[in-house]
């Protein structure tokens, strides 16, 4: 989408709900945890998945250096529009969210448009958020899928979160990719994964580098419970079962759940996204199970697995 292309769908509420996996409970018992006491509490301790039943899938390809650039020093990339007759500095400035004095700072102070004529539309530097350098994984031959994560530690939530990945390949050349995180939010203090694909047989090191993030404090949050939340190990797949509960009286349509499984320190080995289908509403007190299978990259003693839900409130 472009960068403010699905800004629109914020007209409505977006209701998210997570789980952490914590590091807890150690035995072979399936792990659960209760609903929370009082809404909207929603963060859910539970245990670590047992290892019964895992095998080891395609293991990760080698790297030498795998480093992530300090979003700190990131700048954001301006892009240009082509003015066009009737425009002016008033109207392209609102259009695109600047004030007119950034406007004429990114091009030497302009004041008369000429139709025709290209102007430089600078972008917000993006927050500081978190990159975590992307581990790859083979996933058939010629083929890597890296995957990573950004942190929020902000104590805002973000949206608009871009991230650009270059892989290092060992004949010389660098691949990127830009990829947009699939969460519209990151709350803050939480994360969300990211992943690109590349044609690729090896590499020597992959970067990544956050393009662009935005303050997203101005879009109303309401929370959703994950209730009953088990997990289950199932020839090398997990099994994420939970159910979904709309404790408000308001309407919810629900779009998206996002399952991430993750190692022992943290490291994204797996990621997979549900689209409920369109029109999936869950009215107040009412419920929803879901159930998500995913397959880690790796095999991994004690996978982690965090659960992202988001909705929109119903007109």
């Amino acid at each position: 989408m472009g960068y403010w292309g699905w800004r629109p769908l914020l007209c409505g509420v977006f209701i998210s709900a997570w789980v952490v996996g914590c590091d807890i409970v150690r035995d072979n018992t399936e792990p659960s945890a209760s609903a929370p006491s009082s809404y909207p509490s929603v963060t859910l301790t539970v245990g670590r998945l047992p290892t019964i039943g895992l095998s080891p899938p395609t293991p990760a390809m080698p790297t030498s250096v795998v480093t992530a650039e300090t979003t700190a020093a990131a700048t954001a990339e301006p892009f240009h529009y082509m003015i066009q007759p009737g425009d002016t500095l008033e109207e392209i400035a609102t259009r695109f969210n600047l004030s007119i004095e950034a406007l004429q700072d990114a091009n030497a102070g302009i004041t008369t448009l000429e139709p025709g004529e290209n102007l430089i539309i600078p972008r917000p530097t993006p927050l500081p958020l978190d990159v975590q350098a992307p581990t790859c994984y083979e996933t058939t031959p010629g083929n890597l899928l890296c995957l990573g994560r950004i942190d929020n530690p902000l104590e805002v939530p973000v949206e608009s979160v871009t991230v650009e990945v270059s892989l290092f390949q060992a004949d010389g050349t660098t691949t990127q990719r830009r990829t947009t995180v699939e969460q519209i939010l990151i709350p803050a203090g939480s994360f969300a994964p990211y992943q690109a694909s590349f044609a690729a047989n090896d590499f020597n090191s992959v970067h990544a580098r956050l393009v662009n993030a935005e303050d997203a404090s101005d879009v109303a949050n309401v929370m959703l419970l994950v209730q009953d939340v088990e997990a289950q190990v199932l020839d090398g797949r997990v099994v994420i079962s939970a159910v979904i509960t709309n404790p408000d009286g308001e309407d919810v349509e629900l779009l998206r759940a996002f399952i991430t499984l993750l190692d022992s320190v943290g490291k994204v080995i797996g990621y997979r996204v549900l689209v409920f289908e369109t029109g999936t509403i869950l009215g107040g007190g009412e419920q929803y199970p879901l159930q998500i299978e995913v397959t880690p990259q790796v095999s991994e003693v004690s996978p982690e697995y965090h659960v992202y839900v988001e909705g929109r409130s119903v007109p």
